[in-house]
């Protein structure tokens, strides 16, 4: 399962449908990331402290947690960002044109989710589900 930068972020900070997403992780052994999400999750955690949505000892926490994640010590599989992976995601944004605007980082993210094989693509970004639909790209569920 490839998870998204949101979804990231919500199994470390308590948002609505955190649980669901924690429940849908959980157990699972073939959990992937981009290297791209290190820094939009850390953008996301700053946004959140700026504006006081988290304090300055919640931001610490999760930025240590997510330290896990992105050096590989948390068993997830962190994906790099390479020509192939940019070239695929060009492709994608093409492939869409006329359907979605898929926007570049979403393009990245779903052409390391189907360059890797890391299905189903775990997010909740509409634009970006709906590109993965027009792609074929297996989705997983939304928190009802």
């Amino acid at each position: 399962m490839y998870l998204d930068s949101a979804i990231i972020v919500k199994l470390f900070i308590p948002e609505p449908d955190s649980g669901f997403y924690a429940s849908l992780v959980d157990g699972r052994a073939d959990l992937a990331v981009s290297a791209l999400s290190l820094p939009e999750c850390r953008s996301a955690l700053a946004r959140k402290l700026d504006g006081g949505e988290i304090t300055q000892d919640e931001y610490r926490e999760a930025c240590g947690e997510m330290d896990e994640i992105f050096s590989g010590r948390a068993g997830i599989a962190v994906a790099g960002v390479d020509n192939d992976i940019l070239q695929l995601a060009a492709l994608l944004i093409e492939r869409c044109q006329g359907r979605v605007a898929l926007r570049a980082l979403d393009a990245v993210h779903i052409a390391t989710c189907m360059n890797n094989g890391n299905y189903p693509l775990a997010t909740n970004d509409k634009t970006m589900r709906k590109a993965a639909e027009a792609l074929q790209v297996s989705l997983a569920p939304l928190p009802k």
